[in-house]
């Protein structure tokens, strides 16, 4: 099997950090020696992040400029679906995987407002259990208090914004799905959040009400959302204190935190190479909280010890 390479933007990002396990894992999983000659670059604006050792001969760290004039001249590379923004614009790069299912990204379907009317549509035809906050979008607003406010007080121009309902959330939950056009595979976990990271985890098994939600949900969107056709994507979904299920957003990438799905089976190596993922053997059963850091250290603990 030839070798391939694999570029990772934005790798700086707890989602780098993930995509670098999943390759390291796919390197380390038995029985296939041929992913050892695979390469993957990560790729980061911050030219110290070049500085950062590597654990790995078949990793390298490199800039942003550099990784885009490697797929400019090497028709080969992967562009692993670990960003977001450098997809979205840099020209270069959306034009470069345009044809691939898995890194391909329509600039249409970032705009909040849009795709929450879009959903709100579709899920009101069907049976889908997950709501779509109630949006609109304006190129340009002027906001003021409604009520108690005189003069310039609490006035505030804002350009091109979403303006979504405020939901009572009462608990908050990402999943990481892989969908190949047949059957929605969804890794769900619960999350209790600090500064917009997962802090806290729970995962949840494939029988829980969020794995079932996220699937009936995808199956119905799917055909006319392409943020959710066939490829690799997260969903993160909130229930409010009435135990209603909220879709707050989605994109078209792992999640940062997506490596603790490693215990579970997801790994986006195995998917795009159509094989099956080892599960790495952890201690986390699911329906029990653990720290994030936690799952860091077992599973490279685990992966080390991989023969």
């Amino acid at each position: 099997m030839k070798a391939k390479k694999y570029i990772v933007f934005e790798a700086g990002s707890r989602a780098g950090l993930s995509a670098e396990v999943f390759f390291r894992a796919w390197q380390k999983q038995n029985g296939w020696e041929d992913s050892r000659g695979d390469v993957l670059y990560l790729a980061d604006a911050d030219p110290v992040y070049r500085c950062v050792p590597t654990q790995s001969e078949n990793i390298a760290r490199i800039s942003e400029q550099d990784a885009v004039n490697l797929l400019q001249h090497d028709k080969d590379i992967v562009v692993f679906p670990a960003d977001e923004l450098t997809r979205q614009l840099n020209h270069i790069v959306r034009n470069a995987v345009q044809d691939d299912d898995y890194a391909r990204i329509s600039t249409l379907w970032y705009d909040k407002a849009h795709v929450n009317n879009v959903l709100s549509e579709l899920v009101g035809l069907d049976q889908c259990q997950i709501r779509i906050p109630l949006t609109f979008g304006l190129t340009d607003a002027f906001i003021k208090p409604n009520k108690a406010s005189a003069g310039s007080k609490g006035l505030e121009l804002k350009g091109d914004v979403c303006v979504s309902q405020v939901i009572d959330i009462r608990r908050e939950f990402v999943a990481d799905v892989f969908y190949d056009g047949n059957y929605v595979n969804v890794f769900p976990r619960e999350v209790k959040l600090r500064s917009g990271y997962d802090k806290l985890i729970r995962l949840l098994p494939p029988s829980s009400r969020i794995s079932r939600e996220v699937r009936k949900f995808v199956e119905c969107v799917s055909s006319q959302v392409e943020l959710f056709a066939p490829g690799i994507f997260h969903i993160q979904l909130a229930e409010d204190t009435n135990g209603d299920l909220f879709y707050i957003e989605a994109s078209r990438r792992i999640s940062g935190t997506s490596l603790v799905n490693l215990a579970n089976g997801f790994n986006p190596f195995c998917f795009m190479n159509r094989v099956k993922t080892d599960v790495i053997v952890t201690r986390f059963e699911d329906g029990e909280w653990f720290r994030y850091e936690d799952f860091v250290l077992d599973i490279e603990n685990e992966i080390r010890c991989i023969v």
